[in-house]
């Protein structure tokens, strides 16, 4: 049976690091103190449903895939290392952050 709060932990890490997105970017997007995040990343299970929709949008997934296996979902939410080569920088404007749906390829620094 999967532990969804270690499963989600597990993800949480796992994407904010691909995207290359710091704690403080995190923390500004969900509107809550670094602190907060870093406890949400050890253990989620105080998470409000509002926040695990955030961030689900930052990374353009839907909220159902934190809770999917990780052995499964991971692989398909990663990039694999050849892609990962080839990467854009990371998202540096907060205002971008917090409104996912205006970012192009271009806003990658």
């Amino acid at each position: 049976m999967i532990n969804y709060i270690d499963n989600l932990s597990v993800i949480m890490k796992s994407l904010r690091k691909a995207h290359k997105l710091s704690y403080d970017v995190m923390a500004d997007f969900l509107d809550i103190s670094k602190n907060t995040y870093i406890k949400w990343e050890k253990d989620p299970g105080y998470i409000l449903n509002t926040h695990l929709k955030k961030i689900a949008d930052i990374y353009k997934i839907h909220v159902s895939f934190l809770f999917v296996d990780k052995n499964i979902i991971l692989p398909a939410l990663l990039p694999s290392p050849k892609e990962k080569s080839n990467r854009r920088k990371k998202i540096k404007d907060p205002w971008l952050l917090k409104h996912p749906e205006f970012i192009t390829p271009d806003d990658y620094e």
